[in-house]
């Protein structure tokens, strides 16, 4: 019922704050095992209403950033994780916030890295061409500031 109520603020006319809200309830809910169980029984949901959430302030996109990495986490040794990937290849090219696209790439990562679908994930990464152009540039890019989404680009690059 908890989990049920936070998903309807995550819907895309609620107020951001609510949004930004509802996914750091969810994120913070990983910190034990009976919130972590809540959570990913509502995995398909979550993974709906962020794929749906257009607009994201810097906050949300931090938000919705650590809850795919929470779940990817804790879901990249299962075989089920092609929705998971499918919603950050969606969201990773919308996120323009620095922190939020390194969360998302490390649980991108993770799941490249841990998952028994890696081929079916490293498809849906080369197949996006927003996603895959960004990682290649972010990949060759000197500048300072944005140096661990260099590494992390590099690294997925690899993986791939």
């Amino acid at each position: 019922m908890f989990v049920k109520y936070l998903l309807s603020l995550l819907a895309p006319d609620n107020l951001p704050a609510n949004q930004m809200l509802a996914m750091r309830v969810l994120v913070n809910a990983f910190s034990d095992l009976p919130g972590e169980m809540l959570v990913l029984a509502a995995r398909d949901s979550l993974v709906h209403c962020i794929i749906c959430l257009q607009q994201m302030n810097n906050n949300a996109q931090i938000a919705a950033a650590s809850l795919l990495l929470n779940l990817c986490v804790a879901l990249a040794a299962q075989l089920d994780t092609a929705e998971l990937a499918d919603c950050l290849v969606a969201v990773l090219p919308r996120l323009h916030d620095n922190e939020a696209y390194f969360r998302a790439l490390v649980a991108l990562g993770t799941l490249l890295a841990e998952t028994p679908n890696k081929l079916v994930i490293q498809t849906k990464v080369v197949s996006s061409a927003p996603l895959h152009n960004r990682l290649k540039r972010d990949a060759a890019s000197s500048d300072a500031a944005i140096r661990k989404l260099t590494v992390a680009s590099q690294q997925l690059l690899r993986l791939l």
